[in-house]
């Protein structure tokens, strides 16, 4: 196998049809360039993130509430053989680095109506309804 030597401004310049017919081998992907996938639903109760995060340990995941944006963040550690010598690395295409995704919740969600989880590569976070006040009605003393 030879090895294909890569030059950035090529990657920078190439028309998408100089990408497409491009081997899928030669395209690359910087580290700290990705976020795991995710789906997130409603149900009566809660609004469900499950987060896809293969090879993450659980330790390397943060989960956190601010101003109504709930944010997932972790790193995911290289695992190839880099710098050691005897070692080539002929193909990379697992993603690795930082990430971070964020999500509107309803207002009014409290810290402590959020739970997470974290079984077999996956993140599942529920967000407990808040409970919806009724308007209130106040008679104003006209003067």
């Amino acid at each position: 196998m030879s090895l294909v030597h890569l030059n950035p401004w090529e990657e920078m310049l190439a028309t998408p049809w100089d990408l497409a017919l491009r081997p899928h081998h030669v395209r690359r992907v910087a580290e700290g360039s990705w976020a795991p996938r995710c789906d997130v639903h409603e149900t009566d109760e809660a609004l469900q993130i499950h987060a896809e995060l293969p090879g993450v340990h659980k330790e390397d995941v943060g989960v956190e509430l601010k101003e109504g944006v709930l944010t997932i963040t972790g790193k995911k550690q290289e695992r190839h053989e880099t710098g050691k010598e005897g070692t080539h690395n002929h193909r990379i295409e697992c993603r690795f680095g930082q990430f971070s995704r964020a999500f509107a919740v309803p207002e009014g969600v409290q810290p402590d109506h959020i739970q997470a989880s974290f079984a077999d590569g996956v993140l599942s976070v529920a967000v407990a309804r808040p409970a919806v006040q009724p308007p209130q009605t106040a008679p104003i003393a006209i003067q």
